[in-house]
């Protein structure tokens, strides 16, 4: 009778920190893959409108197509590293809080990097499409509002300023939230070894 009650080995199985280590670096891994295929395929789908830029708004495009291609390798690696740092947390009563941990501080990475090559890429275009680059950061007023550019070299630097401005203070925030989650978690381990003590 007792080999029709599957679910106890199951249970027993999740509980384990190395279910949901491996199960989250793989997940990380798979979105890493994900990432270089749009990286790619953006890469690629922008150069549609060069023809349509003159010489200097194509150099300008270039340039901030390198920079893309930068962003999306820089973004991977995090992310792989990332899954390689779950993967190789120890085991503890305690299994999500220290992934939660790790991922906190990579979203505060790939976010850093990407305020940073956005910014770059942003003052490259106003530098050299104008009004035109101007509509670029327009366009992703969502996900970095604070990003505004003026116009002509004044301009540009400015944006390169407050992207890496905005890039230390996220990752800075990102950093303290990972960092505070772990001291809680810290704080629960002695607490419980407290109360085994007592037992």
């Amino acid at each position: 009778m007792l080999r029709f009650f599957f679910i106890n080995p199951i249970l027993e199985t999740i509980s384990k920190g190395k279910f949901f280590r491996q199960g989250f670096s793989w997940i990380l891994k798979i979105i890493a893959v994900l990432l270089a295929l749009g990286g790619l395929f953006l890469f690629i789908t922008n150069f549609r409108f060069i023809g349509q830029l003159g010489f200097w708004g194509a150099i300008g495009l270039i340039i901030a197509q390198i920079f893309l291609l930068i962003a999306v390798w820089i973004i991977i690696q995090i992310m792989w590293n990332r899954a390689r740092f779950i993967v190789d947390l120890a085991d503890s009563d305690f299994t999500i809080i220290p992934i939660l941990s790790i991922v906190l501080k990579m979203t505060g990475e790939i976010y850093a990097t990407i305020l940073m090559l956005l910014s770059l890429s942003g003052a490259i275009l106003t530098w050299f499409l104008g009004y035109s680059g101007r509509l670029y950061l327009y366009q992703l007023r969502e996900f970095a509002p604070f990003l505004r550019s003026g116009t002509g070299l004044l301009g540009g630097l400015a944006l390169i300023g407050i992207g890496f401005i905005a890039a230390f203070l996220a990752l800075f925030v990102f950093y303290l939230l990972a960092e505070a989650l772990v001291v809680c978690f810290d704080t629960a381990k002695n607490v419980k070894l407290i109360v085994d003590s007592k037992k």
